[in-house]
């Protein structure tokens, strides 16, 4: 079985926090691998792995320097929309809520037990679109901070662009392989 593992470099980025750059095996049900291998993990030799890498709208994703210590790299050219859902716990002292992936646009919000909704001025994201600002309305008595814990799920999309890893063909039983995911600003 060969193991894929992923490192990220942002170099030479200036205000890195707004930018986001990450990527994962695609283990979607429905995804590449399994429909073109029949399987989610458990890769063998020779395989072709699909990945996602995901960056927000501020990189140019053709410029990506994506490499990895054996086997090769294939891009495609090809982009997905890809629904991420997220659950946070707010406890009051919250200004904004983190996400895993760059936001495209939120499909759905729901409270589960204590809803806040009223209490928020609304919802603004930061550049890189990873942040969910919370606009609290203006009350003498920070009503958001004595208010009781709450759980909210946001359902949304990401813009994933799809790699595909040529695994090595190899007589050892566990390989493990590590793929670079750099992003270089002064280069683009």
């Amino acid at each position: 079985m060969t193991t894929a593992t992923f490192v990220i470099n942002l170099n030479n980025v200036p205000n890195s926090d707004n930018y986001h750059l990450s990527a994962e095996i695609d283990t979607r049900k429905g995804g590449e691998n399994a429909q073109n291998l029949g399987k989610i993990e458990n890769f063998l030799k020779g395989e072709r792995v699909a990945f996602l890498v995901y960056a927000t709208d501020n990189i140019d994703v053709s410029k990506l320097d994506v490499r990895s210590s054996d086997g090769s790299i294939s891009p495609t050219g090809r982009t997905f929309l890809i629904e991420q859902k997220q659950q946070f716990q707010i406890s009051g002292d919250e200004d904004s809520l983190s996400l895993n992936k760059p936001l495209k646009t939120i499909t759905s919000r729901r409270w589960f037990g204590n809803n806040l909704e009223q209490l928020l001025h609304g919802i603004e994201f930061n550049e890189s679109n990873t942040q969910i600002e919370l606009k609290k309305i203006d009350t003498p008595a920070n009503k958001l901070k004595n208010t009781t814990p709450a759980i909210v799920e946001f359902v949304y999309t990401s813009t994933a662009h799809l790699f595909y890893l040529n695994l090595p063909s190899t007589d050892e039983k566990d390989y493990p392989v590590l793929v670079r995911v750099a992003y270089n600003e002064s280069e683009s």
